[in-house]
């Protein structure tokens, strides 16, 4: 969404060389919680078409839905695991495992400044959700490409001593089980499923159109 911001102008000008080029077009951004993903993720998103399109206002009008937490995403996954890259969760340092055995021990969902680094610990930071635990009851935070990683935000999986496998960032994402990534690195897996947005949103702003 920051890109409706742009201070450089160059947005801008790709939305008035939309119009020289005879696009119609309508701009909005969606949040994925309110439309059926069980994830905080709010994306921006654009709609041109050289024929007069719907009002993208909407979507959210038409298909909201109530919050799905991350337990409707995963939680036949808690058992059903694989011994793949894909079905496994990164190996952490031995500071990262005692940070994730901290919160199971206190049955918390932060981690208190006095567990953490000392680049956290010896200042003033915001940075609360990481190295923090997801809620079982709630959506996702925004999967991003450091899912993998205690350190990067909350990834913590919610009943199990680890960060969440790609499998799981990737239903909390959208991908439906039958897509196929192929065969991936860990860090790729990180890169592909972080850095998506949840094709239920593609498929409503599609839907959207064609109805």
């Amino acid at each position: 969404p920051g890109i409706i911001h742009d201070k450089s102008g160059s947005f801008k000008e790709f939305k008035n060389h939309l119009k020289t080029q005879g696009y119609y077009f309508d701009e909005i951004v969606l949040n994925a919680e309110k439309l059926g993903v069980s994830q905080e993720r709010r994306r921006y998103f654009i709609f041109a078409s050289k024929t007069p399109v719907s009002s993208l206002n909407q979507i959210n009008e038409f298909y909201s839905t109530n919050s799905r937490p991350i337990s409707w995403a995963i939680s036949d996954l808690v058992e059903n695991v694989g011994d793949d890259i894909f079905n496994t969760a990164s190996e952490h340092s031995l500071e990262n495992k005692r940070r994730i055995e901290y919160l199971f021990e206190n049955n918390l969902f932060e981690l208190p400044n006095s567990e953490r680094p000392d680049c956290h610990r010896l200042k003033p930071h915001s940075y609360k959700s990481v190295y923090g635990r997801m809620y079982w009851d709630r959506p996702a935070p925004t999967i991003t490409r450091g899912f993998g990683s205690t350190g990067q935000g909350r990834f913590v999986h919610s009943l199990l001593k680890r960060t969440i496998t790609p499998h799981e960032a990737a239903r909390i994402q959208f991908f439906p089980d039958f897509f196929n990534f192929g065969d991936l690195r860990r860090r790729q897996y990180q890169d592909v499923i972080g850095n998506a947005v949840p094709s239920k949103l593609s498929y409503l702003l599609a839907l959207h159109q064609l109805r």
